[in-house]
């Protein structure tokens, strides 16, 4: 590929099928290099770069980040942010610019949990093409605002159903503790509700229709980027509130009726 896709507030259909595939290829080889790594460690011990809190990050989560962006400037010249790098960028004002989590879900991807490698591409403050390849599965999301969503090479839909006591919810810890017996009340509104550990993977889980609805509080934008713009893709509905620099509440639903009943409940 040439360094070809272009820098503009409008990108044309040519223009986002370039970006759609160089985002395809590039979350799709950092997966399979993550997928080989994650055996070798296995057998001969991790490398920790940093663990604050709860938050563990590995010698993996550098070397997927230096991958990505390598492909991403070789390929087009938009600018990056990254959950592992200190790039800064005025979403306000930038009119297209790359999101990208090269490994979503550490923690998970140390036990051989479901992990992904996530990449956006933004116009302004709005996710308009994201890819999600899971590590463990090799399967990749994709689709944007002029693209079909697919699952690999099968087009996916978000799921019909819009009744809660018959929804999946996906979620996370968040940031409950002065709402707690509103949260508990609300979940069990749902027929199943799971925490999976990796907040693209849920996003894609409830763009293919597996799932019906997913909510985080304080998820950083490139936790949540690519899934949004693959529900949308994919049929789905949903909200981003800024709540921080880079840090956003989020709900996404596959139908309209179970975005409007959870309207209100967290605000």
């Amino acid at each position: 590929m040439t360094r070809s896709i272009a820098t503009q507030a409008n990108p044309s259909y040519h223009d986002l099928t370039a970006a759609l595939h160089l985002a395809t290829t590039t979350a799709q080889s950092t997966a399979q290099y993550l997928a080989k790594r994650l055996a070798c460690d296995l057998n001969h011990g991790q490398q920790v770069s940093k663990k604050h809190s709860k938050d563990v990050k590995l010698q993996a989560d550098i070397h997927a980040d230096q991958m990505i962006t390598r492909q991403l400037k070789a390929h087009s010249d938009f600018s990056i942010i990254s959950e592992e790098s200190t790039n800064t960028v005025n979403t306000t004002h930038q009119a297209l610019y790359w999101v990208i989590d090269p490994l979503d879900g550490t923690a998970n991807y140390r036990q051989g949990l479901p992990s992904a490698v996530a990449i956006a591409l933004m116009n302004g403050q709005q996710p308009i093409l994201g890819v999600i390849a899971e590590v463990s599965t090799g399967t990749i999301y994709s689709g944007s605002v002029q693209h079909q969503a697919m699952k690999n090479q099968t087009p996916m839909r978000v799921s019909p159903i819009r009744d809660r006591q018959y929804a999946c919810l996906l979620t996370g810890p968040g940031d409950y503790h002065h709402q707690v017996a509103q949260w508990a009340s609300y979940v069990q509104q749902y027929q199943m509700v799971r925490m999976l550990g990796s907040a693209a993977v849920s996003c894609a889980l409830v763009a293919s229709g597996v799932a019906h609805m997913y909510h985080e509080r304080k998820r950083a934008l490139w936790d949540v980027a690519a899934g949004y713009a693959l529900v949308r893709a994919a049929g789905g509905c949903g909200h981003m509130h800024q709540v921080g620099p880079y840090e956003f509440d989020v709900v996404l639903a596959g139908h309209p009726v179970l975005l409007a009943a959870h309207a209100g409940c967290f605000s």
